[in-house]
C-alpha cells in the first residue's frame, strides 16, 4: 500500500507539470486569437464594386496602354448602365483580364480580350441549341449584323495601322449603356439625331462638316426633322461598303427615291435614268449632280450667276470630256461588243444658238433641257426635244421667271416691289432687264438732270436779281 502511494506520488508530479504547461499554452493561444485582428476578406468583384470607382464620382481614372502611355478610362453612369441591354451581366464576364479588385488592377496578359462578335455568336448558338431561338430573336438579328460587319469596309485592315481594323463595334456603340430605343419613340428620334455626330466627330470629320451645312443636316440637326436623311440611310449601319461600287450607287439612288418620289420618276424617264441598264449599271445618279453630303441647292446661292456656274459646271464637265463621257455612255447600237457611242461635240450641237458661250454663262443647261411644265423636273430632254425658241426667254413673260429666277421671288418682292419683281422680274427680257450697270447709269442721269434743273433755276434767279439791282 505504501509502495503504491509512493508510485502514485511519483507519477503525479510530472503530470501536474504537463497539465500546467497545457493550460498555459491554451491561455496564450486564446489571447493571441483575441488580440490579433482577423485577415480582411478580399473586396468583391461584382458590378456594384466596379461602379463605385468607375462612375466618375471619384475623379478621372487612367490606365496604361500597351505602349505604356496613360489613357483615360470610360465613365460608366449608373443610371444609364442600368437601362442598357447589358445591365444584368457582370463586368468581369467581358473583362476577364481583370484578376483582382484593387486599384491599378492586376492584369492577366494571357486572358482573352472582350470580343462583342464572338460573344453574341456563342449566345445565339446556345439559344438555338436550347430551343430558345424564337424567344431570343433579337439576338439573331445582332448576329446577322455581326456577319454584315465582318464583310464591310469597317472590318478591313486599316491602311495606316495594320494591327487595327477601320472601325470596331465600340467606336459606334457604347457597350456599357447600349440601348437602341424602339421605333416611334422620342428616344429613338434623339438617337437618330446623334448618329451623324457619332460617325463624323470620331472618324469622318470632313463629311460631317459638309452634311451639317446641307439641307439634310439642317433639317435633322437644327429643325429636329428625324425623317431627314442620315448616315445609315445611305451607307447602312453594318454593311458599310465601297462607295465607288455600282451596287452602292444604285442602292443610294433608290434610297433618294424613297423620299423624292416625283423627282425619281422623272429621272427614270430621262436618258440618264435609262443608262442604268447600260454600261454595267454605271450611270449619272443623284450624288453626281447634287453631291454626296453637301447636297448642292441653288436656293442657297441666291445669286443667279452663281447658280448658273454651279449647275452648268456639272453638265459641261462630262459633256466636254471624252474620259468622263465614256464612263457613262451607253453601248453603241449595232456596234461591236463593248463598243460605246462617241461623245458628240458640244459646240457643234449648239451651233444654231447665237453667242453660245455667253448663254452658258447666263442660263443653265437644264433651263432648256427640262420640261417647262414641271416645277422641279429631272427629266433631261435630248437635243430634239430641248427648247429652241428664243422668245421663250426673250419676252416679258420669260420662262426664266419661273425657272432660274423663281427662287428669288419672295426676296425680290420685298426688295424691289411688285412691279419690278413680278411684272418685269429679274429675267433676261429685252428692254426690261435690270442690269446693274444700267441701273447705275440711269440713277446717275436722273441725279444729273435734277441737279441741272436746280442749277438752271438758281442761275436764272441770280441773273434776275442782278438785273433788278442794275436797273435801280
Amino acid at each position: 500500500m505504501n509502495t503504491l502511494s509512493a508510485l502514485r506520488e511519483k507519477i503525479r508530479g510530472p503530470l501536474a507539470s504537463i497539465r500546467t504547461w497545457v493550460v498555459a499554452a491554451a491561455v496564450c493561444m486564446t489571447g493571441a486569437l483575441v488580440t490579433l485582428p482577423a485577415e480582411a476578406a478580399p473586396p468583391k468583384m461584382d458590378n456594384a464594386s466596379c461602379q463605385d470607382c468607375h462612375n466618375g464620382k471619384k475623379g478621372k481614372l487612367e490606365a496604361k496602354n500597351a505602349d505604356g502611355e496613360k489613357r483615360e478610362l470610360f465613365i460608366i453612369e449608373n443610371e444609364k448602365f442600368r437601362k442598357g441591354v447589358h445591365a444584368k451581366m457582370e463586368c468581369v464576364a467581358c473583362h476577364t483580364e481583370i484578376v483582382d479588385s484593387k486599384a491599378n488592377h492586376k492584369i492577366d496578359a494571357k486572358a482573352k480580350k472582350p470580343d462583342c462578335a464572338s460573344c453574341h455568336e456563342d449566345l445565339w448558338a446556345k439559344a438555338k441549341k436550347d430551343g430558345k431561338a424564337k424567344e431570343k430573336a433579337r439576338l439573331g438579328t445582332v448576329v446577322e449584323n455581326v456577319d454584315a460587319y465582318k464583310k464591310s469596309f469597317h472590318a478591313k485592315e486599316n491602311q495606316d495601322d495594320e494591327t487595327k481594323v477601320n472601325a470596331t463595334c465600340t467606336q459606334c456603340h457604347n457597350t456599357h449603356t447600349f440601348d437602341i430605343p424602339a421605333k416611334g419613340t422620342e428616344e429613338r428620334k434623339e438617337w437618330r439625331q446623334n448618329e451623324p455626330s457619332a460617325c463624323g466627330k470620331s472618324c469622318h470629320e470632313d463629311q460631317f462638316d459638309e452634311f451639317e451645312g446641307s439641307i439634310h443636316g439642317d433639317k435633322l440637326l437644327n429643325e429636329g426633322e428625324t425623317k431627314a436623311a442620315t448616315c445609315s440611310d445611305c451607307h447602312t449601319a453594318h454593311s458599310v461598303g465601297n462607295t465607288s461600287a455600282v451596287t452602292f450607287k444604285q442602292k443610294v439612288l433608290e434610297t433618294c427615291g424613297d423620299c423624292h418620289d416625283d423627282q425619281f420618276k422623272s429621272y427614270e424617264r430621262t436618258q440618264h435614268g435609262k443608262l442604268a441598264t447600260h454600261a454595267g449599271g454605271n450611270t449619272v445618279r443623284c450624288m453626281d449632280c447634287h453631291g454626296s453630303h453637301g447636297i448642292f441647292l441653288v436656293t442657297k446661292l441666291k445669286d443667279p450667276r452663281k447658280m448658273v456656274a454651279q449647275d452648268n459646271k456639272m453638265c459641261i464637265s462630262c459633256h466636254t470630256s471624252d474620259k468622263k463621257f465614256e464612263k457613262y455612255a451607253p453601248m453603241k447600237t449595232g456596234g461591236k461588243a463593248g463598243e460605246k457611242i462617241e461623245r458628240p461635240d458640244l459646240d457643234e450641237q449648239h451651233k444654231w444658238l447665237p453667242n453660245t458661250k455667253l448663254h452658258w454663262k447666263s442660263v443653265r443647261c437644264i433651263d432648256c433641257h427640262t420640261s417647262a411644265k414641271a416645277d422641279m423636273s429631272h427629266e433631261i430632254l435630248g437635243e430634239k426635244k430641248a427648247e429652241r425658241m428664243c422668245v421663250t426667254c426673250h419676252t416679258k413673260d420669260s420662262q426664266l421667271a419661273t425657272r432660274l429666277y423663281r427662287h428669288l421671288a419672295d426676296e425680290e418682292k420685298q426688295k424691289f416691289g411688285f412691279a419690278n419683281s413680278v411684272i418685269l422680274s429679274n429675267s433676261y427680257v429685252i428692254g426690261a432687264t435690270r442690269h446693274p450697270l444700267l441701273d447705275t447709269l440711269i440713277i446717275a442721269m436722273a441725279a444729273l438732270t435734277f441737279l441741272g434743273v436746280l442749277g438752271h433755276g438758281l442761275i436764272r434767279y441770280l441773273g434776275a436779281k442782278k438785273r433788278r439791282n442794275n436797273a435801280k
